[in-house]
């Protein structure tokens, strides 16, 4: 699967941000999962979303979890709307998967790029046809 993605680059090569765009160049879904968290640009995110992100980072291809476990994994069991606030300013779109976050009842919840998008990354992962 393919998206049209713009990277962002700090001086030092890190990446500041991904982000989808209608006008940005074509990019693999897979080629952007390869990316790791050395090459992300961490003094960008409060310490809180670091912690939540790269435990997101552990959520494997296919997998999902809702906003409530994900709080509960980073020490904040009653955070998930902070964990849906740390969605929402996610800069690394795909590497740290924030499409696999989903409402404790099954809903897809939000998404930066639109429910569209979310909705194409989770049956690209597998994940709708099991729903």
């Amino acid at each position: 699967m393919q998206l049209p993605i713009q990277i962002t680059k700090n001086n030092a090569g890190k990446i500041d941000s991904i982000s989808y765009c209608e006008d940005g160049a074509p990019i693999s879904v897979t080629d952007l999962m390869a990316l790791s968290s050395v090459d992300l640009n961490w003094d960008r995110v409060t310490d809180f979303q670091r912690r939540v992100y790269q435990e997101l980072m552990a959520i494997g291809v296919g997998q999902t979890i809702s906003y409530r476990d994900l709080a509960a994994r980073v020490g904040r069991p009653n955070g998930a709307r902070a964990i849906g606030n740390a969605m929402a300013k996610n800069p690394f779109l795909i590497v740290v998967p924030c499409h696999r976050v989903i409402e404790s009842n099954g809903g897809l919840g939000g998404f930066a790029s639109g429910l569209d998008v979310k909705r194409a990354l989770l049956a690209a992962e597998g994940w709708l046809a099991h729903q």
